[in-house]
């Protein structure tokens, strides 16, 4: 035996283990959490979030964009502010393990901007023991996104958690969760005012709210295969403290044997790959709904999107509409791996288009 060799044994046999998350038993319907740090967003945290996910709506890195439509510019894109608030919730909530299954009613209720600091809390929804599963308790939580003190996103998260042994279920709360949300229609923030200018239709193409109609189904062009680096990077920009998303070591003796991706990345993805032809023009996101994450994506592979337009109405001023697509995330094999319904406001080109 070296003497490196003593000094790591001694330090293991005296050595405490640091447990960080928790289980099942202990997340009761109602009990609140209060999630620490905090994230400041970087212009390098929009930039590379935007760039990994084809994010390609103009209003998230064109500053010339953003200030002819009469807004303050570096507007941190939606979902980094939700990767983010996800993130900052993962330590208290499911770091121990257990599969993240899904998210509804995720709505943005004001703009996040470059520079700007996301807190954020959570409560506990609901809980009951998995059928399939039986080592294991499905628990939903609604998390809320602040800053400044004001709510700026709010989404209901559900995910399978360890049990510590034996539990009882107990009697959930009615839906809606503890404190209300308000609609999708609710949301729009207070910087609506668009200042119009035709002339600013050279820096996008040519997707409107009439371009497609009710049950248009489009197969979009690009895929994109998820490289280490593209994952890794932005679980750590959200913060995301689940080590199986970047360990190697941890997950060999675990499920999948191998990393999987963070299906906030997934998500982010999917919607990036349809952004150009679906809100290319979009001035609000409303609301992600219904999001399932079907099969594990692991480093190396390619997801294709599509998406068919199911719901369409006014917008908030007479230049604006409401779209509604569901999107889904292929493989290479025409595997599902993920689906989630986007509310919008889009541009008409009535209003809008030069061309």
């Amino acid at each position: 035996m070296t003497r490196g060799d003593a000094v790591v044994d001694g330090l293991k046999a005296r050595a405490t283990p640091v447990v960080r998350g928790l289980l099942y038993e202990e997340f009761t319907p109602g009990r609140t959490f209060r999630h620490h740090w905090g994230r400041t967003i970087t212009e390098s945290d929009n930039s590379s979030f935007v760039a990994l996910t084809l994010s390609y709506n103009p209003l998230y890195f064109n500053r010339e964009y953003v200030r002819a439509h009469g807004l303050e510019p570096d507007l941190c894109h939606p979902m980094l502010a939700f990767l983010v608030a996800f993130g900052l919730s993962v330590e208290d909530l499911s770091e121990l393990g257990g599969p993240f299954l899904g998210v509804d009613r995720l709505r943005f209720h004001r703009r996040v901007r470059v520079g700007e600091t996301i807190t954020a809390n959570s409560t506990v929804i609901s809980r009951r023991l998995s059928r399939s599963r039986p080592d294991t308790g499905i628990v939903t939580w609604l998390t809320r996104g602040w800053v400044g003190g004001e709510l700026a996103l709010s989404f209901e998260r559900t995910n399978l958690v360890v049990l510590a042994g034996s539990a009882s279920d107990l009697p959930s709360p009615d839906h809606p969760a503890p404190g209300a949300v308000s609609s999708p229609e609710a949301t729009v923030p207070a910087d609506w005012e668009v200042h119009r200018s035709r002339e600013i239709s050279d820096m996008t193409g040519d997707t409107y709210a009439e371009t497609y109609g009710i049950g248009s189904v489009l197969k979009h062009q690009r895929g994109k295969t998820i490289t280490a680096a593209d994952h890794t990077l932005l679980t750590h920009i959200a913060m995301n403290t689940a080590q199986d998303h970047f360990n190697e070591h941890f997950v060999q003796d675990g499920e999948f044997k191998s990393k999987p991706v963070f299906g906030g990345v997934t998500a982010s993805l999917v919607l990036g790959l349809a952004t150009q032809d679906t809100a290319e023009t979009a001035l609000w996101e409303s609301e992600l709904t219904g999001v399932r994450l079907h099969r594990p994506v692991f480093e190396g592979t390619t997801v294709y999107a599509c998406s068919e337009l199911i719901g369409a109405g006014e917008g908030p001023t007479p230049d604006t509409a409401t779209r509604t697509w569901t999107h889904y995330g292929l493989d290479a094999q025409d595997r599902l791996l993920f689906q989630g319904t986007r509310s919008i406001v889009v541009k008409r080109a009535s209003h809008w288009s030069s061309r």
